[in-house]
């Protein structure tokens, strides 16, 4: 809260008062002056102290910024060199969200360096935000902006360039603001100044005569398309693949890097000046006509299809007296057809034939030596069948000849774009959206960036990258703008106008909210209907099992609704119970309590989502690979692994399904005798009409598949059961325990069957170290092979995953499954040809011989067996060493393009607390502690040191000679103290000792008692029965404290001696801190 303080009154330049004071305290310097009015602050540094109880002291030295931002309403057309509006994109949890955030931003004065930071916060994908919009600032005349809902994939990117009659007069005036664009059309007037052209003046004059020279039709396509590549590259957009159609294929070969500036510029002049200089017999005509290719058998024999559009376009293309009886024909057939505006040129037919020497001639002038084109090039001027011909390997002057001469096969080269795929087209026009709607699959996106005649096009071309950004892909917008100086001025407004929270959804449960938060649901452990409870019970506690819940929320649905229960399928999905309810009873009365107090369903039942389904015939709705199952009990062969059990039907509902889920809990039991309960529930089904087709005493068949988790019984369906331990509540205090820190080499061999779980806990704490998880909802796989590891082991290797992730156990046969973790045999894996696991764990025997082709991370060897840790082999890391020992300023070198390789070589590293700020860091970084002064000197091309790195550990400990790792054992008791702790007489008799930071008591040596310990906590007795708590000092050579009589007071009389002795240290704090 001071830093908070501080930074308010930084940027309002107005310190805050303070409230409820009025007298100073005399002890206090009185140069230091507290606040009760608003008072100006004059200077620009501001310090902030804070005091922590445990003696930890922070200073931080503030300097605000001298520069405040502007609160008019600036218009950058005015006030700045950029004419064009700025793009800000913004995402969240709702369109509702998204419509809020831009009125906001458009309403509000305009300022640059918000906008920046909107940029900033929004350029990222952020989990939990579902919807992502843009608008254009400050608001155009007719405002521009838009949202969608943002697919959760990863969606591919093609770019379509198009050829021509995507040109216009004054098509990149506007384009000509945006630096990207601007200076490569400057490069590509380097090239075309020296053959006479001005392309500049030809792609930004309005001039409607321009384009009557064939010549500035096909350099203006082209200079655009290098452009708009250029735009997107510099907004980070990179496709997966792309394609042209005719002179696009030139675009294309720049934006795969076959071509450079200079090659592609000229490459579209080849094409241009053959065509105006070279004059050809007859006159051409080209024309559009509205059917497919194959549909056109009525087509005159001098006349070529020059492009196969689409499914129902083509274009055909010959002279012109050839072509216009044709056109007769498709006029009084109805059909539809267009002439293209092709400068009576007869493109890619045979009447250009007599142009292709000098276009081949001025090709290989400008490309002299081809590059191979890339597997994201599909052609369309090459059939599919010869794309492995010479000819078809390299963007050469002879290739984009033959696209000059032949058929454009745009149909087949549209139908390599895959579904939900973002379609660009990169031209000044988008000549080919009418196309690609009908050629691209489903879920395509198609976006041009341009568009003829648009009212702006500087702004069409900002939209469209908006619409990249709600499609999912994140374009850098800042990199088409002056760049921002971080941080922003004073007076930048805030950013939480930009954040919306999501109130339209119900997360309790599906249960309407007519049920009153008052209503609970009173068990009378009397009544027949739930006197089943009473063997429901642990250590004597009465636990209602989750059929209880599922019932009742089943009963208050059907009820509400005014539903018949029998005619209704209960659906529940999602279920999560993360503590017990108990039942207490008063007498022979109970009701349902959670934590002590009363609470309904709606919450003891925590992200539940339940609702009817109901067929239009009556019949309950159930997936279609279960209804003929559920209907009919019928046995199914291929449950494999699997549990197969019989239960008796006995007439109650809850009873019935609370036996179902009993398979499961017993099936997972541990040897320790800790109950395990239904925690997770992924889906449940129940269909009431089939369970009142079973008679009382009828024998019911339930399978339990352990690979999909999934029960199968008549009525009911339930998949991913999970259960897990709880922990209750008892009235006994639990004792006291102390952590202690062990270094364990890796490769360990000890002659007897001792420490074996220890060793386990250190593999583990190893792999969680290891594991890619970064926030408490992510998931872990586990698949045990074979039931090679005991089940507590598989258990209990569950609970302490569970500390970092959500861990989900399957069973399999096979060593194959893809995995995060996987506990198998040896021989089982031996005999998997695949290794698909990030972490195996292998119990081995002592007879095993181990393969050392597999990366073994470490390996602990008993006398009768053994645990193996094999961590798959990824892909090698490019590293960057930085020695943070003689790097003052190391925290700032992690951000690489290599992965930081932290080393360490000294024995006195606080290894725990420099790991500890790492991780806070949340950069991605490998570290190696040398604690060995033996260890030979650090070099990435040791041997020594590179064998240790292929293990891909982000911690690595060099200590006695040996690899391994360092983890926390508990110590528990603490054990009594070998020497008894005394006071003087005059001061009476200790009774607590409150745990102290350096307290090592519960192993003291004769060298460890020399540690000097401090202060300690203490609670005690004085002559007269009279009790007192304080603080002392402990003299480690004789085992006495010596009390400080001004740090010792009487212990009130409503406290014990265990409470008052947490006391002091704090009292004491808090006192020196108020009275010093």
């Amino acid at each position: 809260m001071s830093m908070v303080k501080a930074l308010m009154a930084m940027n309002t330049s107005v310190i805050a008062p303070n409230i409820n004071f009025e007298t100073p305290n005399p002890n206090i310097d009185q140069r230091v002056k507290v606040l009760t009015e608003p008072t100006p602050l004059t200077g620009d540094l501001v310090a902030v102290t804070s005091f922590s109880l445990s003696g930890t002291v922070a200073h931080v030295l503030l300097k605000r910024h001298p520069v405040v931002a502007t609160k008019t309403k600036e218009d950058p057309k005015k006030n700045n060199a950029r004419p064009y509006p700025r793009l800000v994109l913004v995402s969240s949890r709702t369109e509702k969200g998204i419509a809020s955030i831009i009125q906001k931003l458009e309403t509000m004065p305009y300022n640059n360096d918000f906008c920046s930071l909107v940029n900033q916060v929004f350029k990222e994908p952020i989990n939990g935000l579902f919807y992502s919009g843009y608008t254009l600032l400050p608001t155009p005349t007719k405002a521009v902006h838009g949202s969608l809902l943002t697919q959760p994939i990863k969606r591919p990117v093609w770019f379509v360039y198009a050829g021509m009659g995507s040109q216009w007069p004054g098509m990149a005036r506007e384009l000509m603001w945006f630096a990207p664009f601007r200076q490569a059309i400057f490069e590509c007037d380097r090239v075309y100044r020296p053959l006479g052209l001005d392309i500049v003046k030809i792609i930004t004059s309005d001039d409607p005569t321009t384009f009557d020279d064939i010549l500035n039709s096909f350099v203006a396509i082209v200079t655009c398309h290098i452009g708009l590549t250029e735009i997107l590259r510099a907004v980070g957009i990179e496709p997966d693949g792309y394609l042209g159609h005719s002179l696009g294929e030139n675009g294309v070969a720049y934006a795969d890097g076959c071509f450079d500036i200079r090659e592609a510029c000229l490459g579209g002049y080849a094409r241009g000046y053959a065509s105006k200089v070279y004059k050809l017999e007859k006159p051409g005509l080209m024309v559009s006509v509205g059917l497919n290719y194959k549909d056109l058998t009525d087509l005159p024999p001098s006349v070529d299809i020059a492009c196969h559009n689409s499914d129902d376009n083509t274009t055909i293309s010959g002279a012109q007296e050839d072509v216009e009886p044709y056109l007769e024909i498709l006029k009084a057939k109805n059909i539809f057809y267009r002439v293209v505006n092709s400068s009576f040129i007869a493109y890619h037919s045979r009447q250009v034939k007599p142009l292709a020497p000098k276009v081949l001639e001025l090709f290989q002038q400008a490309v002299q030596n081809p590059k191979k084109r890339s597997a994201k090039w599909i052609s369309s001027s090459i059939p599919e069948e010869e794309w492995n011909s010479p000819l078809a390997q390299y963007s050469s002057a002879e290739y984009h000849v033959n696209n000059f001469l032949h058929t454009v096969r745009f149909t087949e080269a549209c139908a390599y774009i895959p579904e939900n795929a973002i379609v660009i087209e990169v031209a000044p026009h988008g000549l080919m959206q009418a196309l690609l709607r009908r050629t691209t699959k489903d879920g395509c996106v198609n976006i041009p960036l341009c568009r003829r005649q648009t009212e702006s096009p500087a702004n069409f071309l900002l939209a469209a990258l908006g619409q990249l950004h709600m499609n999912g892909l994140r374009p850098n917008i800042e990199a088409l703008y002056e760049p921002d100086s971080f941080p922003v001025p004073r007076g930048t407004p805030c950013l939480s106008p930009c954040i919306f929270w999501n109130h339209e959804d119900d997360w309790d449960s599906g249960i309407a909210p007519n049920i009153q938060n008052n209503e609970v649901t009173e068990v009378d452990l009397l009544n027949k209907e739930y006197r089943a409870l009473f063997s429901h019970q642990v250590n004597g506690v009465v636990i209602p099992p989750l059929s209880l819940f599922l019932v009742d929320v089943y009963e208050k649905l059907c009820a509400q609704h005014h539903k018949n229960g029998l005619d209704e399928t209960f659906v529940c999905e999602e279920y999560k119970m993360k503590s017990l309810v108990e039942v207490t009873s008063t007498g022979c009365h109970a009701q349902i309590v959670y934590n002590g107090n009363l609470m309904v369903y709606l919450d003891t039942i925590l992200k539940i989502k339940v609702f009817l389904e109901l067929s239009e015939d009556g019949v309950p709705v159930f997936p279609s690979m279960l209804r003929e199952f559920i209907m009919s009990t019928n046995q199914i062969s291929n449950l494999n692994p699997g549990c197969h059990a019989q239960i008796v039907y006995n007439g109650n509902l809850m009873v019935y399904l609370d036996t179902i889920l009993k398979i499961k809990v017993f099936l997972e039991l541990s040897e320790d005798g800790v109950p395990v309960f239904p925690s997770m529930l992924r889906e449940f089904i129940m269909s009431t009409n089939q369970i009142s087709n079973l008679n009382p005493g009828e024998t019911v068949d339930v399978y339990l598949d352990y690979d999909t988790g999934e029960v199968f019984a008549p009525g009911v369906y339930m998949s991913r059961l999970v259960t897990s331990c709880f922990h209750y509540e008892t009235e006994q205090q639990e004792e006291a325990k102390i952590n202690s820190m062990n270094f364990v080499p890796h490769f360990t061999s000890l002659q007897k069957n001792i420490g074996t779980k220890k060793f386990l806990y250190c593999l583990i704490q190893l792999m969680i170290d290891n594991f890619s998880v970064k926030k408490r909802d992510a998931h872990i796989t586990m698949v045990s092979v074979n039931s090679c590891f005991p089940a507590d082991i598989v258990k209990h290797i569950q609970n302490k995953l569970s500390a970092v992730a959500q861990v989900e156990v399957v069973h399999s046969q096979s060593a194959a499954v893809a995995c995060d973790l996987m506990l198998c045999s040896y021989e089982s894996l031996s005999e998997s040809l695949q290794l698909n696991a990030n972490f195996v764990l292998v119990s081995a025997s002592p007879g095993d011989v181990i393969d050392q082709a597999y990366n073994i991370v470490a390996h602990y060897q008993f006398k009768e067996e053994g645990l193996l840790l094999i961590k798959n082999k990824t892909k090698p890391l490019k590293y960057s060493v930085i020695r943070p020992q003689t790097t003052p300023q190391w925290t700032k070198c992690l951000k690489t393009k290599d992965t930081p390789l932290l080393v360490w070589e000294s024995p006195n590293i606080d290894v725990q607390s420099t790991v500890k700020q790492i991780n806070a860091m949340g950069h991605p970084v490998v570290c190696i502690f040398l604690l060995d002064l033996k260890a030979p000197k650090f070099s990435l091309n040791e041997s020594f040191y590179q064998q240790q790195l292929s293990k891909q550990l982000k911690v690595n400990i060099f200590k006695n000679g040996e690899w391994g790792s360092y983890y926390y054992e508990n110590v528990s008791p603490v054990p009594e103290m070998k020497y008894p702790i005394v006071m003087p007489e005059f001061f009476g008799s200790a009774k607590y000792l409150g745990l102290n930071l350096k307290d090592n008591t519960h192993n003291i040596s004769n060298e460890d008692r020399k540690q000097e310990l401090g202060h300690i906590e203490f609670s005690g007795m004085i002559e007269g029965g009279g009790r007192i708590m304080g603080l002392a000092q402990y003299d480690s050579d004789n085992c006495t404290i010596h009390p400080d009589p001004e740090l010792t007071w009487h212990v009130p009389q409503e406290w014990n001696l265990q409470d008052a002795v947490t006391v002091p240290f704090v009292y004491t704090t808090v006192s020196e801190t108020k009275y010093p």
